[in-house]
């Protein structure tokens, strides 16, 4: 008997301490994609990192241009029979096309150094904001809607963090 109320009153205190932890977990979603597109400072990175995209591309359009130049020009001097002034002509398009592929590494390189540096603001003000409305409403952990596949809509609280942001 002794043995059966110890072992009842063990599953109560189990059965109770996971009552206590179920109610502390507390569980959110956020559209956080959504909410990242609705920030005025993503637009704004968005179209600081386009122009700069755009100004590299325009660059390599030069660079090309001008390849194609030298190429055309070679091709028609090629039956000329100055082989001093043909193989110059090589070398500059060597060097023209060595120059082309070394400034596209570099503006790779150049994309994702101005990517991280217009984002990460961005990324850490959504950040805080979350943190700031979990920390108000006791959230446990908040998850992107996105990879869920069902939650109950009540827990979304996309709506709070773009209020916390000023947003609407």
């Amino acid at each position: 008997m002794l043995k059966k109320t110890s072992l009842l009153l063990f599953a109560v205190l189990i059965i109770s301490n996971s009552a206590v932890f179920a109610q502390k977990t507390k569980y959110a979603f956020v559209q956080k994609d959504s909410i990242l597109m609705s920030m005025p400072e993503m637009q704004e990175a968005d179209k600081k990192l386009n122009d700069f995209v755009n100004q590299l591309q325009g660059e390599i359009t030069k660079m090309q241009t001008e390849y194609d130049s030298k190429v055309k020009n070679y091709e028609a001097n090629k039956n000329s029979g100055n082989e001093l002034v043909l193989n110059n002509q090589i070398q500059e398009i060597n060097d023209l096309g060595k120059r082309i592929q070394d400034f596209q590494v570099n503006a790779q390189e150049e994309i994702i150094k101005k990517r991280t540096e217009l984002y990460t603001p961005v990324a850490d003000k959504f950040n805080k904001a979350l943190e700031t409305v979990a920390n108000k409403k006791g959230y446990s952990a908040i998850f992107p809607s996105n990879v869920v596949l069902y939650f109950d809509p009540k827990d979304d609280i996309t709506e709070l963090v773009l209020i916390e942001l000023g947003i609407k």
